[in-house]
This record gives structure tokens, C-alpha cells and sequence, in this order.
């Protein structure tokens, strides 16, 4: 059986967690690395209860 390629990503925020998940989408193992007790960022710790809000032409597709 072919193992899945594994990725290292630094940064647990909005771009980290959003490239984790679309990396795994396409099969590779991800580890998100975070040197804050939390993920998120400067979105968490700054824009308490705020939804992200990206418009759609910044949102690109990983190709793997």
C-alpha cells in the first residue's frame, strides 16, 4: 500500500488550517504546526465572534 505524502504546515491560522484541508482533501497527511495555545490566528484573537469573509476570487483550488 502506497503511504500518503505528509506536509508540514507553520501556522495554525486562516491560510494554515484552509491549506491543511485542502491538502488533505487531496490525501496527504498534515501536520499543522502552532506555537499559540489555539488556532486561528489574528482572526481569534482580534475579531472575536467574526465570520471570515474572503471574496470568492481570492479563494484558489490546491493543485497537487
Amino acid at each position: 500500500m502506497k503511504q500518503a505524502p505528509t506536509v508540514g504546515i507553520v501556522g495554525g491560522g486562516v491560510a494554515g488550517l484552509q491549506t491543511a484541508r485542502a491538502l488533505m482533501a487531496k490525501g496527504f497527511e498534515v501536520t499543522v504546526f502552532e506555537s499559540a495555545a489555539a488556532v486561528g490566528g489574528v482572526w481569534r484573537e482580534n475579531y472575536l465572534n467574526f465570520g471570515i469573509q474572503v471574496p470568492k476570487e481570492v479563494i484558489v483550488e490546491v493543485k497537487c
